[in-house]
């Protein structure tokens, strides 16, 4: 049977590495006539590894409602945010200047990468939430370069 996207794990990245990130060839249809999710090669700070879905934190600096997308600053770069406006609740009080988390799946890597969001939740309450963000993902890294 075919995994979900929501079955992979959400890899912590910053949005520089997206912007270099590598879209691997899968095979396009699996058994039972389903389409594979896209894969693809991220290197942060000399790691690399493969995402399917990434994690990133950052503040919306554009929200743009009659496209559906909505711009995310983490502050080593700018990230469209594509679909935003599915996510139930949170896309009413989505507003400039919020902290947020986005779980996606990655579209487009590039200058300006593109990613369709799967979660979407508003950190702007939690406490040390934008400070501690760089530390986790370095976190996450040191720990997928020790699994080699």
């Amino acid at each position: 049977m075919m995994a979900s996207i929501l079955d992979y794990p959400a890899r912590k990245v910053f949005v520089k590495d997206l912007t270099k990130c590598v879209r691997l060839q899968t095979q396009g249809i699996e058994n039972g006539g389903k389409k594979k999710q896209r894969e693809w090669k991220i290197e942060c700070n000399g790691v690399e590894f493969i995402a399917t879905v990434v994690w990133m934190q950052g503040l919306v600096t554009e929200i743009n409602k009659e496209e559906g997308f909505m711009i995310l600053d983490d502050s080593t770069g700018r990230v469209k945010v594509a679909g935003y406006n599915n996510i139930p609740f949170i896309s009413l009080s989505l507003a400039t200047g919020q902290y947020v988390m986005v779980i996606a799946s990655v579209s487009r890597c590039g200058d300006l990468p593109v990613v369709n969001a799967l979660k979407l939740q508003s950190l702007t309450q939690v406490e040390n939430a934008e400070r501690s963000w760089s530390l986790e993902v370095m976190d996450q890294i040191l720990h997928l370069s020790a699994l080699g």
